[in-house]
C-alpha cells in the first residue's frame, strides 16, 4: 500500500489509508531538507464516481516541525 521515492536527499511515502464506498484516501508524508526535521504532510482522495476518478484532491496540508509531530503522536497514543 505504501511507496518510498528517493529525490536527491529528499525521501517521500505515500500510503492509502482508506478505501470505502468508492473514495480512497491517501496520505503523503515527505522529508524536507530546510527546516531540518520538519515533514509536510499532505492528504488527498479520489472518487470512482467523480468527473475525473484519477485526479486527487487535496484535502489537507502542512509543514510540520519536529515538535508539533511529536505533539500530534502523543495525541494519538492516548486515543
Amino acid at each position: 500500500m505504501g511507496t518510498r521515492t528517493l529525490n536527491g536527499n529528499t525521501q517521500k511515502m505515500k500510503i492509502s489509508i482508506a478505501n470505502q464506498n468508492g473514495m480512497e484516501t491517501f496520505v503523503e508524508i515527505t522529508d524536507q531538507a530546510r527546516p531540518e526535521g520538519y515533514k509536510y504532510i499532505k492528504i488527498t482522495s479520489v472518487f470512482d464516481k467523480a468527473k475525473d476518478p484519477s485526479a486527487e484532491r487535496v484535502r489537507y496540508e502542512m509543514l510540520m516541525s519536529p515538535e508539533c509531530i511529536a505533539k500530534i503522536k502523543d495525541i494519538f497514543n492516548q486515543l
